[in-house]
């Protein structure tokens, strides 16, 4: 199913217009190209917000909103469903476990490094900076900030090294900002 037609008739049964929701054209458009072109004309020089809308389901959202309405709720449903699988098997990226082994034992975050965060019972990774750095005897916490998928900004501590805490890109291997930070200072307690 890629859309529906509805088809009223008026009082001598005399068919009116159709009204047409479909979502084939986004299920075409959510290659990796597609997706990164509408993003960016979406939100500019925002990096963040792009790399961020160009995953597929919070692409698939913005375009499924956009051709049927969210009151709509099981045709809109269908069509996310629809543009995830087709981003999915247009642009595979591959899990975590399918990917070569990070050495997440390693790192040691600066303030002003960008890292990746994974909250507890959450499937995805964020973009995260961090603000800190702490050594309570022999454990170790970061001070960071992330934005979730609404874009409220949240700041939470974590205890390193950690899985759910990793280097910038090895967690959201499609991020594109992870230059190394040369202007920051080694560490820093907050």
């Amino acid at each position: 199913m890629s859309g529906i037609k509805i088809q009223k008739t008026g009082r001598n049964q005399k068919l009116l217009p159709s009204n047409t929701r479909s979502w084939l054209q986004v299920k075409n458009e959510a290659s990796r190209v597609h997706r990164s072109s509408f993003c960016r004309d979406l939100f500019g020089d925002d990096k963040q917000m792009v790399l961020r809308c160009t995953d597929p389901h919070i692409y698939c959202k913005y375009r499924c909103n956009g051709v049927v309405p969210s009151l709509e709720a099981i045709l809109n449903f269908h069509c996310y469903l629809d543009c995830n699988r087709a981003a999915k098997t247009e642009s595979p990226v591959p899990f975590l476990k399918d990917r070569p082994p990070v050495n997440f034992l390693d790192f040691a975050p600066k303030v002003g490094d960008k890292c990746d965060y994974r909250p507890s019972g959450v499937s995805t990774y964020f973009s995260c900076t961090v603000k800190g750095t702490n050594k309570i005897d022999k454990t170790q916490f970061a001070h960071i900030e992330y934005a979730v998928e609404s874009g409220e900004q949240r700041e939470v501590y974590i205890q390193y090294p950690n899985l759910n805490f990793l280097p910038c890109g090895k967690g959201l291997i499609v991020r594109t900002d992870c230059k190394p930070n040369t202007n920051n200072p080694s560490s820093s307690s907050s």
